[in-house]
């Protein structure tokens, strides 16, 4: 239940179901938290909040591949394919010195499925931009109390949602019908408005207002 709590710690400050007047646990998954508190306004955003120090071993990928998949052995290949994918990511998150981040990685999440949605790629000056953005935007107090496990299984889970549609459709020079489906479904999830609604600055994305 590990995820309910790190859930209901960062949304306590800004929203709550209620039932008799009393807080309860929100209804809201990781993705569409990421993009709400993105969004809110923090007077006093905390440097290196998002950031963690990693554990030993993948947590929230093999909950969401054990989600999807029950086959063992079917789930080892997931894993294996979806490790594989990671390295160069990765790699490039060192590179720009933006590794064991939560934005970093939800900056990806965006970016990825908006290239898959549309086929538009953000340059290196966009893509720093974004993170710099969400690290702003997540930079919240709460982000920073949270355990370094629970920033990792945040990290992952956007990682892991912006590699899905490629995972399951291939990786192709043009993405299919079904990965450019699932990559604005997933967008809408985050900020309900699919890459249509999306924009591209010099200074990160823009969001159009949600018509629902």
């Amino acid at each position: 239940m590990r995820w309910l709590a790190v859930l209901f710690l960062l949304f306590s400050p800004f929203a709550w179901a209620q039932t008799d007047g009393e807080p309860t646990e929100p209804e809201i998954s990781p993705l569409r938290l990421l993009g709400f508190l993105s969004q809110a306004k923090i007077e006093n955003p905390q440097a290196g909040a998002t950031k963690f120090k990693p554990a030993d071993e993948r947590v929230a990928i093999l909950m969401l591949i054990e989600s999807l998949e029950e086959e063992p052995a079917a789930q080892k290949e997931l894993v294996a394919g979806f490790l594989e994918a990671l390295k160069p990511v990765e790699a490039l998150f060192k590179e720009i010195e933006a590794e064991h981040d939560v934005a970093t990685a939800f900056a990806f999440f965006v970016a990825s499925n908006y290239s898959t949605a549309t086929g538009k790629d953000l340059d290196g000056p966009q893509m720093k931009a974004v993170i710099k953005q969400f690290q702003t935007g997540l930079g919240s107090k709460e982000m920073g109390e949270l355990e370094d496990l629970d920033r990792q299984m945040l990290y992952e889970t956007c990682l892991f949602h912006a590699l899905l549609p490629l995972l399951l459709f291939g990786d192709q020079e043009t993405a299919s019908d079904e990965a450019k489906a699932l990559a604005n479904e997933q967008l809408k999830e985050a900020f309900r408005v699919d890459a249509s609604g999306i924009t591209v600055t010099e200074k990160g994305f823009v969001f159009a207002k949600p018509t629902e």
